[in-house]
């Protein structure tokens, strides 16, 4: 059996809020994007060979800052939204606010303090019940909401460096 981790949210309202916030979200997250790239650039850096170092990094799904994809997962389930987030910015992440409610689940070790062992259960039941209906994968198994635009690539490069000259 391997470990499962499954880091993860409830959200506590309606779906069509969870649709408004998430578009909001959005926006935060391209700019503070934007912010962490100009960090890692300089204005000088070429247009092309940053646009192309940053839509290899991504296409690769490299583990690092360079890597653009980022994603939230949204899974109905019975009367209740969870929520997964996939290369978000961190920050943004410690402030979701309060109609988000952490539902993180992992047989590798002890449930956290503060959840009783039939929660714990219960969550191990319903992370199996999502990820079953589905074809086994995280975006196979609920609706996938992208927290960047196609070709976002260019747009940073754009931001951080200086107009090509061609």
């Amino acid at each position: 059996m391997s470990t499962k981790i499954y880091h993860a949210y409830v959200y506590d309202g309606p779906i069509e809020d969870l649709f408004a916030w998430l578009l909001a979200f959005r926006k935060r997250h391209v700019a503070a994007t934007l912010k962490r790239m100009r960090a890692v650039f300089t204005p000088e850096a070429d247009f092309h060979e940053v646009a192309e170092l940053l839509r290899a990094a991504t296409a690769h799904g490299l583990n690092t800052d360079l890597n653009l994809a980022a994603s939230a997962v949204v899974y109905p389930h019975g009367n209740s939204v969870l929520v997964q987030f996939f290369g978000a910015d961190d920050a943004l992440l410690r402030r979701l606010g309060p109609k988000f409610k952490d539902y993180h689940y992992q047989n590798a070790t002890d449930r956290p303090d503060g959840v009783t062992a039939r929660e714990w259960t219960n969550r191990r039941r319903v992370w199996d019940a999502i990820i079953d209906r589905g074809d086994g994968t995280f975006a196979g198994s609920g609706l996938v909401f992208q927290l960047v635009p196609k070709h976002f690539e260019f747009d940073v490069a754009r931001h951080v460096c200086r107009p090509p000259k061609d």
